[in-house]
């Protein structure tokens, strides 16, 4: 990873986790200020904002590794976990979709051979955020997360490899044309 990715990296980091923070600052200030919806509302344009951002930078990194492009799929799994400020279900699943998407654009800007079935596990973790629940709280919602970005992430995984492994092999072409 070059210098410049390594530094878009970290920006993308930070605007993932202010994405989490500014939020719930933004939703005080406005429910103080002007009352309950516009809090909400300014939370959720703040939130789109960072998280927005985040993906911008994931994106124009030239060779990301594996946690840069599973990084807007783990956000999305810590907003699902961390406690409601919107008592719907809906914020949750709509994060986590955002998330899930985000990533397999991700894998698959990098990687065009990449499988299209991996964005269903994502999408049916944030599918489970709505109809889910068997275990009371965030746990179950953290369990299926956790298992759909660990699928994804081997195969993301398993396609960094072939390509760092395909990048290393002679070209079989050039041989030919020196003969």
């Amino acid at each position: 990873m070059t210098t410049q990715d390594q530094k878009k990296g970290r920006l993308s980091c930070v605007f993932f986790a202010l994405s989490f923070l500014f939020p719930i600052i933004s939703l005080i200030v406005g429910w103080v200020g002007w009352g309950w919806k516009v809090g909400v509302i300014s939370g959720l344009v703040t939130f789109g904002l960072f998280f927005l951002l985040g993906s911008i930078f994931a994106m124009w990194i030239q060779t990301p590794s594996w946690f840069t492009i599973m990084l807007p799929a783990i956000a999305g799994l810590v907003y699902g976990i961390l406690p409601d400020f919107i008592p719907l279900p809906f914020d949750d699943a709509l994060v986590a979709a955002a998330g899930a998407i985000t990533s397999f654009a991700l894998a698959i800007r990098h990687y065009t051979d990449m499988p299209k079935w991996i964005l269903a596990p994502l999408l049916g973790a944030a599918l489970y955020t709505v109809v889910g629940s068997v275990i009371p709280g965030p746990v179950d919602e953290l369990i299926v997360g956790v298992i759909s970005i660990g699928a994804v992430a081997i195969e993301v995984n398993k396609h960094q490899l072939a390509s760092k492994t395909q990048q290393m092999l002679p070209d079989s072409t050039a041989d030919e044309g020196k003969n």
